[in-house]
C-alpha cells in the first residue's frame, strides 16, 4: 500500500525481516516468517502452519503500518504466547527525516493497531518496543524468553505428589478444574506406595547415600539412624522421579505418609532437598500451588526456596522468612556453615528427619506465592526486598530477615495478605516483579 512512496522500501523491509529472524535465532530454532504477510488469506495460513509445529511462542514484526485485518488474521490462528515486537530502525531524527522517512518507520502504528485489536477481544500479549541498535532490544528478547520458558513449564507441568494433601490445610489445595486450566498431570504416590519404595531400597545404596551426606555437610545433632531413614527415604523418593519426567514435586511428611509411618517414622526434609538440588523443586505437605511458584521461581531466577513468610520484626524493619531445612543452594549464604542435623520442628515415630539449617545470602530478593482463585483463574503475588546480612539466631532451619522495598513494612504485610497467598512461597534472589507482571500478562493472571 505505501510502497509507492519510495523504490527502496520493499528490499528494506525484506532485510529489516532478516535481521530480526537473526536475533531471534539466538534464542530458539525460528519457524516461518520469511517475508511479508501482506493479505489476510496468507496472513491465516501462516498463522495455521505456527499452530500446527506447536510452537513455543509467536513474535509479530511489524515492519511498517500494516493494516489491523492482515496481522490479526495471522494471530487469530495461534494461542501461543505472543510478543509484538516493535523494532524501530532509527535511534533519532535527524535532519534527514522526510515523509519518506516517516513512511519507511511506521511499524509501531502497526504494533499499535493490533494491539487495539487484541486488548478489545481479550487475547493476551507481551509487548518490546526498541530501535535495533539498542541494548533494550536484546534485554527486551531475553526477558521474554525466560518467561515464555517458565510459561512452558507450568502448562502441561508434571507434578510428582508423593502422600496426599494436609488435611485442612485448605489454603494448598489445587482443585481440579484449576489442574485442568493448566493441563497437568499428576503422578501421585500413597502412603503405600512410599512404604513399599522405602523397604526396597538396596542396603547399600543405603550405606554409600548416608556416607556421602557425613563427606558432604557438616553434621550436627541427629543419631546414626536418623541419617540412615533419612538417606534410605531420599533414594525411595528418587525412584519415583524415574518414572515420568517430573516438572515438579510434593511430599506430605506428614501423617501415615512419613512421621506416623511405622516403616519410616520421620519426615521428608532431606529427599525434598535431595530433589531440588536435583533440578526438580519440591514443596512440603502437597503443596501443589507452592511447588509451581518454587518451578516459576527456578525459570526466573536461577533457585527458588520454599518458605514461610513469618513474624514481623519492627526493629529491623523486616519480615522473618523461614523453612524447617528444606534447601535451596542458590539462596544460601556463602560464608556460613552448612549444617545437617535433625529436623527442630518435628519428630516422627522413629525420630527426626535429617534437615538442612543456615542463614539465607544477603541482597535483593523475591517472594512469590501462586494460588488458584474463582472457577479456573489463578493469582501471581509478588514482594521484592532485600535479604538483610545479619542472621537470625540458630534455629536449627533455613533463615533469614527481609526487609521490603516499595512500603512500609506494616502496608507490605497488609497488602501481602490481603492479596491472600498461600501460607508457603517460594524465595528467590533478585526483583522478579516486571518479569512476573509479563507473564501474567500472558497466562491471562492478575498480578
Amino acid at each position: 500500500y505505501y510502497e509507492s512512496l519510495s523504490p527502496d522500501l520493499g528490499p528494506r523491509k525484506l532485510e529489516e525481516i532478516s535481521q530480526a529472524r537473526r536475533a531471534l535465532q539466538a534464542f530458539g530454532e525460528v519457524i516461518g516468517g520469511e517475508r511479508p504477510l501482506a493479505d489476510p488469506d496468507a496472513a491465516a495460513a501462516a498463522g495455521r502452519a505456527l499452530r500446527e509445529a506447536d510452537v513455543d511462542c509467536v513474535v509479530a514484526l511489524c515492519v511498517i503500518a500494516v493494516f489491523s485485518e492482515v496481522s490479526d488474521a495471522a494471530i487469530r490462528e495461534c494461542e501461543a504466547p505472543l510478543l509484538l515486537w516493535h523494532r524501530q530502525q532509527i535511534e533519532t531524527v535527524d535532519p534527514s527525516y522526510s515523509m519518506v522517512e516517516i513512511v519507511r518507520n511506521t511499524g509501531q502504528i502497526g504494533v499499535q493497531a493490533l494491539a487495539n485489536v487484541l486488548a478489545r477481544r481479550g487475547r493476551p500479549f507481551d509487548v518490546l518496543c526498541a530501535s535495533h541498535r539498542s541494548a533494550a532490544g536484546e534485554q527486551g528478547l531475553s526477558s521474554f524468553f525466560a518467561v515464555v520458558r517458565a510459561s512452558r513449564a507450568l502448562r502441561g507441568a508434571c507434578v510428582l505428589q508423593i502422600g496426599g494433601p494436609f488435611p485442612q490445610m485448605s489454603d494448598i489445595s489445587l482443585p481440579p478444574a484449576h489442574r485442568e486450566a493448566l493441563g497437568l498431570r499428576v503422578n501421585r504416590k500413597s502412603a503405600d506406595d512410599i512404604t513399599a519404595a522405602y523397604l526396597a531400597v538396596d542396603a547399600a545404596a543405603v550405606e554409600a547415600e548416608t556416607e556421602l551426606m557425613r563427606e558432604t555437610w557438616s553434621i550436627g545433632e541427629i543419631t546414626a539412624e536418623e541419617l540412615s531413614r533419612s538417606a534410605r527415604l531420599a533414594l525411595a523418593v528418587d525412584g519415583f522421579t524415574g518414572e515420568m519426567p517430573c516438572t515438579c514435586a510434593t511430599i506430605n511428611s506428614h501423617g501415615t505418609n512419613c512421621l506416623r509411618n511405622p516403616a519410616i517414622g520421620l519426615t521428608a526434609t532431606y529427599a525434598i532437598s535431595r530433589l531440588h538440588a536435583g533440578g526438580i523443586p519440591c514443596s512440603e505437605v502437597g503443596d501443589i500451588p507452592t511447588a509451581l511458584a518454587l518451578r516459576l521461581g527456578c525459570e526466573l531466577a536461577g533457585d527458588a526456596l520454599y518458605t514461610e513468610v513469618q513474624i514481623l520484626d519492627e526493629k529491623r524493619g523486616a519480615i522473618v522468612l523461614a523453612n524447617s531445612g528444606e534447601a535451596a543452594d542458590g539462596l544460601r549464604s556463602a560464608h556460613a556453615p552448612v549444617v545437617l542435623a535433625g529436623n527442630a520442628n518435628f519428630r516422627g515415630l522413629h525420630g527426626r528427619g535429617a534437615s538442612f539449617a543456615y542463614p539465607l545470602a544477603a541482597g535483593p530478593a523475591t517472594v512469590l506465592s501462586l494460588t488458584p482463585v474463582g472457577e479456573c483463574g489463578f493469582h501471581l503475588i509478588a514482594m521484592e526486598g532485600e535479604i538483610l546480612p545479619e542472621p537470625l539466631p540458630d534455629t536449627g532451619a533455613i533463615t533469614g530477615f527481609f526487609r521490603p522495598a516499595h512500603a512500609g513494612l506494616h502496608e507490605t504485610y497488609r497488602r501481602w495478605i490481603s492479596a491472600g497467598p498461600v501460607h508457603h512461597a517460594a524465595t528467590c534472589r533478585g526483583h522478579l516483579a516486571p518479569q512476573l507482571q509479563r507473564l501474567s500478562g500472558l497466562m491471562d493472571w492478575p498480578c
